[in-house]
């Protein structure tokens, strides 16, 4: 097997990386989801980059507790609480059947809003479809085809300037404070 990086040894530079990211682990997980497959795990120590590659091509690792689930049955399941503890449903019990599907969904979208959308500040165009992604009603969470279909939408308007825009920092409310102090 070729080496792979983990997902915390990885560094983005520019917005079209970040959005390179996002998109592979959105198409990855709508290929999952086509297939009946429910990952259940969904959390950065699945996610690795191929080393050597002249391209950044992502992998989804799945889990002990990824699960094939027959098109015909019922797609609900007893949770497994993996990586992710702030999923709502884990807060109901665990007694409880849930849509495994709303789970994944869930969990990727957080990990882009912890690890991008309030880390860097010219991330913003995602905010409103991250948002629905953590919705606590699972209900009310996008399916992967419409996450990957307004990821598109929300990026699709981006030039090339943008795409190659450095990353920006959002500064802490204590900098910000202090600016505000000394100004």
């Amino acid at each position: 097997m070729p080496p792979l990086l983990r997902y915390e040894d990885l560094t983005f530079k520019r917005v079209g990386e970040a959005i390179d990211l996002v998109r592979q682990l959105f198409e990855g997980l709508l290929f999952l989801h086509r297939h009946y497959i429910a990952h259940r795990d969904y959390t950065s120590r699945h996610i690795a980059m191929l080393a050597e590659c002249p391209w950044p091509q992502y992998y989804i690792t799945l889990s002990l507790a990824s699960h094939a689930y027959d098109p015909n049955e019922e797609l609900l399941a007893f949770p497994y609480v993996g990586g992710d503890m702030s999923v709502p449903e884990y807060r109901q019990g665990l007694l409880g059947r849930h849509d495994p599907f709303a789970i994944d969904v869930y969990c990727l979208g957080n990990l882009i809003k912890r690890d991008f959308i309030q880390v860097y500040s010219n991330l913003d165009f995602m905010s409103d479809l991250v948002a629905n992604m953590v919705h606590d009603d699972p209900g009310k969470r996008p399916p992967m085809d419409e996450v990957m279909e307004e990821f598109e939408k929300a990026v699709g308007g981006l030039t090339i300037k943008t795409m190659r825009k450095r990353l920006r920092r959002r500064r802490s409310r204590l900098i910000n404070l202090f600016l505000k102090t000394c100004s």
